[in-house]
């Protein structure tokens, strides 16, 4: 699978999550006014549930898609933006080990 086939999977999934959420939820939320009719209304509302946790699954089946796909992305960006910080860091480090360790041998 390619990447623009990944992005778009991945944004088919999410929309569809939402719409099947959505779905449930105005059935979970409509059995709850209808009482009358309770063995309808727990119909209602068991579908209303279980559409809404299917959602949930495809939502986050489309976010992994979509963050899969841009993982290169994301690490590369990741290494450019903390190498700096990293450089700067492992010199500071190898200057205190040094002074420490001559310190240390001068002791003895």
């Amino acid at each position: 699978m390619g990447k623009t086939a990944g992005m778009v999977l991945g944004i088919v999934l999410l929309i569809v999550g939402i719409a099947i959420v959505i779905f449930g939820l105005t059935n979970v939320l409509g059995a709850s006014q209808n009482i009358q009719n309770i063995q309808g209304s727990f119909m209602n509302a068991s579908l209303g549930i279980m559409l809404i946790f299917f959602g949930a699954i495809l939502i986050i089946a489309g976010g992994a898609i979509i963050y899969l796909t841009n993982i290169g992305k994301i690490f590369s960006y990741v290494a450019k933006e903390t190498a700096p910080g990293v450089e700067v860091a492992s010199h500071a480090l190898g200057k205190g080990l040094a002074s420490g360790v001559k310190k240390g041998w001068k002791g003895k």
